[in-house]
């Protein structure tokens, strides 16, 4: 029997869930945070070391 890890992987690529896909939902996201009004102001485009600098990489 696979790992869960394993079986959690092979669910995510069958509903078509990879690292482009979520690369492009992490970008999404952010664009919308930054547009909101209220968020925006949070996130601000400073880098976080929390995501490696990737907020500002635009």
């Amino acid at each position: 029997m696979p790992s869960e890890r394993a079986y959690i992987r092979q669910s995510a690529k069958i509903i078509g869930i990879d690292e482009s896909y979520l690369s492009r939902m992490v970008d999404e996201f952010y664009d919308r945070v930054r547009a909101d009004a209220r968020l925006g102001p949070i996130f601000g485009g400073r880098p976080s070391a929390r995501t490696g600098g990737r907020i500002c990489a635009r």
